[in-house]
């Protein structure tokens, strides 16, 4: 080979080079290149000085509005929130109008209302404003602090946060800095709360999840997500937080908060849409009604054999007098503060089975029945809050305040032999051998031609009770199984079919039962 050709190669191999490293610098620095024009500052109107902002600048992303304090540093400001939504767009594929953005430095002004965004330069929480707004509302309120953080990171632009590893995490979520985090992750824009979390905690974990996110190559895809799946960005972000810390997360599901007006806010579960109506709610209450709502939907769908895969809408009262459902809908409404988070379940029994169809021939007696009996093996397989009461009630009373229910469970528990730990089968057995010996209904079931078509006039009117429909249908239960229960729920036509017996025979034999 000639000289020349020798150096022709060299001459090509060193373009090459120097080509790969362009496109390897244009790659891994792409986003340095998104249009963020240099914004433009105007004097506001006359109204939106009257709110004390006396500095404005229109974008395409957004409408600044800005107070005096800010403005020495108003370049930097504003260069980072266009910079954060040339992002969202780009990098996530977000769609958004433009919303109007209040700044200040007063930490005590960050919220939300009917005029827009407030937040402050001296706020952590702040950090996530961008990406909550571009999102719609979808993203997680701590996966927005955490995106910002982030971004900012990368262009250099100041954050309120350090990334840790997660056995450092772990190592403060051992400690008593736990109870200074939101159960669900969710901080921003919830002022109330914000007083006692921990912020420097929040930023950090929000901030580290994304560093992992990004490093395993999968923050990009994890955001989009929201945007087209939501259902399986929920069930993804569970998997993302394994993956970081299985002792870090505190929830089975992931959750977020989102304040439209006044202090409504709603949670996303993979199973329900549960909407809090305004009231001044414990946090603690809600992780833990949430929680057990959501295990109650997904028990009910197992036993019913339902595989139903959208969310159930749920409205939490403090203020209403009663629970109820919608027949052919997905919608329940209660008041958890009364009735307790149980109550949910009993309603999402009657939601559930109406959707799946199988109420062929169903009367409203083993309706309600059932809707009653799921609850409380529910509450037996969960230990939910009410099954604590109950056991409290019946096992923990002195004797000198035991009354005529707990009498009657705790001779019913010598009768049969049963050992001392709470059976609340014969809580439920007891609840309807004391209507019997007081001739009453204490929580009677209203007939009506519509709902008892098939048993009204079989059975006495003494039967329609909740306490009785459910304590002969978990006879039916315990004794011929959920199979043939579940059949004859569908069509009450087939008692006769299915037990060999008339249902005024199968009455006398439980009656039996219940005072053997």
């Amino acid at each position: 080979m000639q000289v020349k050709d020798r150096k022709n190669i060299y001459i090509l191999l060193i373009i090459i080079f120097i080509l790969s490293l362009t496109v390897l610098f244009s790659i891994t620095n792409r986003y340095l290149l998104l249009p963020v024009e240099k914004p433009v500052f105007l004097e506001a109107d006359k109204y939106t000085k009257s709110l004390g902002y006396n500095t404005i600048c229109n974008t395409e992303n957004a409408f600044y509005r800005l107070k005096d304090e800010v403005l020495e540093d108003k370049v930097n400001i504003i260069t980072r929130l266009e910079t954060m939504f040339e992002i969202a767009k780009h990098e996530y594929s977000m769609e958004f109008n433009p919303p109007i953005i209040y700044i200040s430095d007063n930490a005590n002004e960050v919220g939300r209302d009917f005029l827009g965004f407030k937040i402050s330069i001296d706020d952590p929480l702040s950090m996530g404003v961008v990406f909550y707004h571009a999102s719609g509302g979808t993203l997680p309120a701590w996966i927005c602090v955490g995106l910002e953080n982030y971004w900012s990171k990368v262009y250099n632009f100041p954050i309120t946060a350090q990334e840790k590893k997660s056995e450092e995490l772990i190592t403060i979520f051992n400690s008593d800095r736990i109870q200074k985090l939101p159960p669900f992750g969710d901080a921003w824009l919830i002022r109330d709360f914000n007083e006692d979390i921990d912020m420097d905690l929040l930023c950090d974990y929000s901030y580290s999840f994304i560093c992992f996110l990004a490093k395993m190559n999968y923050l990009s895809d994890y955001i989009k997500l929201a945007n087209y799946d939501y259902r399986s960005f929920i069930n993804k972000s569970q998997d993302m937080i394994n993956l970081f810390s299985k002792d870090i997360w505190r929830s089975n599901f992931t959750i977020f908060v989102h304040y439209s007006y006044g202090k409504d806010f709603s949670i996303n579960s993979p199973e329900a849409i549960y909407k809090y109506e305004q009231y001044n709610w414990n946090w603690e209450d809600i992780v833990k009604w949430t929680e057990e709502m959501d295990e109650g939907i997904i028990f009910i769908k197992n036993f019913i054999n339902f595989n139903y895969n959208e969310q159930l809408d749920i409205t939490l009262a403090a203020n209403d007098n009663r629970y109820s459902w919608a027949p052919n809908s997905i919608k329940v409404k209660l008041n958890v503060l009364k009735f307790g988070p149980e109550a949910s379940t009993h309603e999402v029994t009657h939601v559930l089975c109406n959707l799946s169809g199988i109420e062929k021939n169903t009367s409203l007696f083993f309706k309600e029945g059932l809707a009653s009996l799921l609850s409380s093996l529910f509450d037996n397989e969960y230990k939910t809050s009410r099954y604590k009461r109950y056991q409290k009630i019946f096992t923990d009373i002195p004797d000198e305040y035991v009354g005529e229910l707990v009498k009657i469970y705790n001779e019913r528990i010598l009768k049969l032999g049963k050992d001392d730990e709470f059976n609340i089968s014969t809580s439920i057995e007891s609840q309807a051998i004391l209507e019997f010996e007081n001739g009453e209904r204490r929580i009677p079931l209203l007939q009506s031609d519509s709902s008892d078509y098939i048993l009204g006039d079989t059975l006495s009117k003494e039967m329609y009770s909740y306490y009785k429909a459910e304590s002969f249908l978990l006879y039916l239960y315990n004794c011929y199984g959920k199979e043939k229960l579940m059949s004859v729920y569908s069509d009450n036509n087939r008692i006769e079919e299915l037990y060999g017996k008339s249902l005024y025979d199968l009455v006398n034999e439980w009656k039996e039962y219940l005072y053997k």
